[in-house]
């Protein structure tokens, strides 16, 4: 493996939904999460929870409080945000990774 790059080889979808008239009011079926989660700990003890994904196609004004989320699961969890609907050929992808800065002040 390349510094920087991870293969990923499986992934499962968690159940979410947000207000149409209020972003910032959204649900992720959190017991549908532990459970997928359980489960996929016991078939595929090999691999591990790297992330999650959505099908952006960009960053949304509630990734910050979802991937919190799924730090639960993951503590350096990778988001990857995939683009359905694409302009051009391919399936466009972009990863993130939450980083916590220390500032001199505290």
């Amino acid at each position: 493996r390349a510094k920087g790059v991870l293969d990923v080889s499986n992934s499962f979808a968690v159940p979410f939904d947000e207000d149409d008239k209020d972003k910032s009011v959204w649900f992720l079926d959190h017991d549908y999460l532990e459970n997928m989660y359980g489960m996929f700990k016991k078939v595929n003890a090999r691999e591990r929870v790297v992330g999650w994904y959505h099908t952006g196609p960009k960053l949304c004004q509630n990734d910050i409080a979802i991937n919190e989320l799924i730090r639960r699961y993951c503590p350096n969890s990778v988001l990857v945000i995939i683009d359905a609907k694409p302009k051009d050929l391919g399936l466009p992808t972009e990863a993130y990774i939450a980083v916590e800065e220390v500032h001199d002040d505290g």
